[in-house]
């Protein structure tokens, strides 16, 4: 899959759960993982606006994520995701949380990284990325 596929969708209208699923539990190209290090190792992870991108693509477009929960637990924020997956069979719902310290001192603000961790496994429970979760 090439940049330029990802600039439009599979095909039009919603597709079939079983074919969304499918392609979702494809392992993602290795032209959209990134890598950090993280306590002396390297992780290998997809992000947030490259699985954006790969949703959008594989359900032609049909489908949204909205952040349902917000706390804060001792010195971190904790926010829920849900995305929804609109198929020709139904709507698909996955939710997953995030967190980060509130004076973090990493790359971006806590909120931007919770919100993206909560995504990136949101999605994850759809299938994507999901080899990357088991060292891939």
């Amino acid at each position: 899959m090439e940049d330029r596929d990802l600039k439009t969708v599979v095909s039009e209208g919603r597709r079939e759960w079983v074919d969304i699923s499918e392609d979702l539990h494809k392992p993602v190209p290795a032209s959209k993982i990134d890598t950090k290090r993280k306590g002396g190792a390297e992780l290998k992870f997809v992000p947030w606006y490259q699985v954006n991108r790969l949703l959008h693509y594989y359900t032609n477009g049909y489908w949204h994520y909205e952040v349902t929960g917000k706390e804060i637990i001792g010195d971190r924020l904790c926010l829920t995701v849900q995305i929804v997956i609109e198929s020709q069979d139904g709507k698909h719902v996955r939710e997953a949380t995030g967190s980060e310290t509130l004076d973090t001192d990493s790359y971006g603000d806590f909120q931007s990284n919770a919100e993206s961790m909560a995504f990136r496994r949101a999605a994850a429970r759809f299938g994507l990325g999901l080899h990357l979760y088991n060292g891939g």
